[in-house]
């Protein structure tokens, strides 16, 4: 999704919370009471929000943030719910007050399906990627991508040991976290970091940096992969036992930290590498495949967009990123981008799309 740093900026809340509140206002023609009502609960919302906002109460109470989040989510789909409900109001004027009646309705149900997608434990996507350089004995090797988990405080433990149950349950070759591991309300990692130490591949897990990585700290975030055999690839590849090569890149969030300053290094993490052999590239952010596909990589794994999650982010992210979801092939270069394996950390909604563990098998090119 389009990232905003915690939640929406104000000003764009109150335009929508305006919006919302002259729909409802008008086509309900509430009376002042009414009126009162509404103008008291959006204030109050605006009140958690500009409270959410503070450090000292993300620590203190993690759950409230998710409450504002939520509340964030569900005036983002009143936002697409009554853009509509304006055009069928000018197409049909007399049922004006009905239309309000029931896009009130269907914001109230759309906003818990999302929720409970959004809640989900990811499902299984099997993709099938050709490969020109793959030998024929490596022809069905695994790889399983998990991505954008954003682990919190408040993420249950039994969550990602599901996850990790049916990541290890595919038997993978090789199993990568293309970024975002960690959300922005993690401090006690050691719970999170017992679990993804039981992650199983034949050759490894290997990750790279999210942009979350370094919006939290570099600390924490060594904090929770030690012991985990877990290696980050910092613009650097290397080459697994069955000659397979796997390049990671780290996160253009890095270069706006003070301590890291450190950011994608394409020429860096492809170098020396053999053309001969296949070439997996891992980026959190999808938009350098059109630089790396220049360099003969055969696939490159990202994720980041989270598929927009919910409208009217969803449409949003298909206009802003080039490659907002699926699979792409430029020149026998492929790009797979994940909707994710869980949700922004501040927003725990899907309507659209869903939380993914995608099963990625190498095949050789036909």
């Amino acid at each position: 999704m389009i990232e905003v740093r915690g939640f929406i900026p104000l000003p764009v809340y109150l335009l929508i919370m305006a919006f919302i509140y002259i729909r409802l206002a008008r086509g309900l023609k509430l009376s002042r009471a009414g009126r009162i009502f509404l103008i008291v609960f959006f204030a109050l919302t605006v009140i958690l929000f500009i409270i959410c906002s503070k450090p000292a109460v993300q620590m203190a109470v993690p759950v409230m943030i998710y409450a504002s989040g939520y509340l964030m989510g569900t005036l983002l789909i009143a936002l697409s719910v009554f853009f509509f409900e304006i055009i069928v109001s000018f197409a049909f004027p007399a049922g004006r007050k009905h239309w309000v009646l029931v896009s009130l309705v269907l914001v109230f149900i759309l906003s818990l399906v999302s929720l409970a997608k959004g809640l989900q434990v990811p499902g299984v996507r099997e993709i099938r990627v050709p490969v020109k350089t793959l030998p024929h004995h490596l022809s069905g090797f695994t790889v399983v991508q998990l991505s954008d988990l954003h682990l919190e405080d408040v993420t249950p433990v039994s969550r990602l040991e599901k996850i990790v149950d049916d990541t290890n349950a595919l038997n993978p070759g090789l199993i990568v976290i293309t970024g975002d591991l960690m959300g922005s309300l993690i401090y006690g990692v050691e719970k999170y970091s017992l679990v993804l130490s039981r992650l199983k591949a034949v050759n490894g897990v290997l990750a790279v940096t999210g942009n979350h990585e370094f919006d939290n700290s570099s600390r924490t975030f060594e904090k929770l992969i030690a012991n985990t055999g877990i290696r980050v690839l910092r613009n650097e590849h290397i080459t697994l036992d069955n000659g397979i090569q796997v390049a990671g890149v780290e996160d253009p969030q890095g270069l706006k930290n003070e301590k890291e300053k450190t950011g994608p290094d394409l020429r860096a993490a492809l170098k020396d590498i053999d053309p001969v052999r296949p070439v997996i590239l891992l980026s959190h952010r999808p938009s350098i495949f059109d630089d790396a596909f220049k360099f003969k990589i055969d696939l490159q794994l990202s994720a980041h967009t989270h598929a927009g999650q919910i409208p009217p982010l969803d449409l949003l992210s298909y206009i802003y990123y080039k490659y907002p979801y699926g699979l792409y092939e430029k020149q026998e270069a492929y790009l797979y981008t994940s909707s994710g394996s869980g949700t922004w950390g501040y927003l725990p909604m899907r309507l659209f799309s869903r939380n993914e563990i995608v099963k990625i098998v190498l095949q050789k090119d036909r």
